[in-house]
């Protein structure tokens, strides 16, 4: 049996609780058996961007589990988050995609 790791991510804003969020995720996936015990899963802060932390997330599975397990997770985790009343990061209205840092740097002058 070979094994690979799903490797997803999901941003959330700078006020949520990055120790909540990890617990929580780590407990979805504790509870799925096609997630493989050994590596442990990995969870944590990938990446502070413009609307918060970037979550990484990565389980290790069979090959036979990949495509299916990544969509199954994430839906997971989001109907976790809305239940506990967690965020995910969202584009104010009006953007299309975060302003470029000299957008940013020209904004706070």
């Amino acid at each position: 049996m070979g094994r690979i790791r799903v490797d997803f991510s999901f941003t959330v804003p700078y006020d949520q609780d990055i120790d909540q969020i990890r617990a929580l995720v780590a407990e979805i996936l504790n509870q799925d058996p096609r997630v493989l015990d050994t590596p442990p899963p990995e969870i944590g802060a990938e990446q502070l961007t413009e609307l918060g932390v970037r979550i990484g997330v990565g389980p290790t599975v069979t090959p036979t589990d990949y495509w299916e397990i990544s969509g199954d997770l994430l839906e997971r985790i989001k109907a976790r988050f809305d239940r506990d009343g967690i965020r995910f990061a969202v584009l104010p209205p009006g953007w299309k995609s975060a302003p470029p840092a000299h957008a940013r740097e020209t904004e706070t002058r």
